[in-house]
């Protein structure tokens, strides 16, 4: 594939979000999370549920900013494209 093929695919994938996977257990797991599994700081009223948008599975409760910053930060996308790269 050509770096254009690539990118292509790349972009495809970002337009496509995946909607949530989430297991009954794993919702019982947001309810009662007190820390945001990305900055590991209290959570307070601004917790999210986060997930992966390449394959749809949930990762953590997190504050809101934060699942943001992850999904879309540059820090992250090197990890969101190995993700992608194994589906």
């Amino acid at each position: 594939h050509s770096c254009l093929d690539q990118l292509r695919s790349l972009e495809k994938r970002f337009k496509d979000i995946k909607n949530m996977i989430i297991t009954p257990k794993e919702q019982e797991e947001y309810y009662s999370a007190t820390h945001c599994h990305i900055c590991e700081k209290l959570l307070l009223g601004d917790k999210v549920c986060d997930h992966d948008h390449f394959n749809g599975k949930y990762r953590g409760a997190a504050h809101n900013i934060c699942n943001l910053n992850f999904n879309y930060g540059v820090k992250n996308l090197r990890k969101q494209v190995s993700s992608a790269q194994l589906l």
